[in-house]
């Protein structure tokens, strides 16, 4: 680990319990910046989305990575290769 990272932690969270929504509630009040890389809308679907955060944590600054952005006719589109499709090389 550099020393750049060593103040950082990681976090895996079943979010889809209502146990892992409220761990992630409670960790947002603690955190600078909270980086998600659901489709689009997913994430304010679980009732996570930057509102939500910000009313716990003003300062918050969230990322919303996708493979195609947020907007426009490719958005839904999945950008990852499904592990039952070979990789090409």
């Amino acid at each position: 680990m550099s020393s750049k990272t060593a103040a950082r932690k990681a976090y895996g969270v079943k979010l889809r319990t209502p146990k892992g929504i409220d761990l992630i509630k409670q960790l947002v009040t603690k955190v600078d910046v909270v980086v998600e890389n659901f489709a689009p809308g997913v994430i304010s679907e679980m009732g996570l989305g930057y509102e939500v955060l910000k009313s716990l944590n003003p300062h918050v600054v969230m990322c919303s990575i996708s493979a195609l952005g947020q907007t426009g006719p490719l958005a839904m589109t999945p950008g990852l290769i499904s592990s039952d499709r070979p990789m090409r090389t």
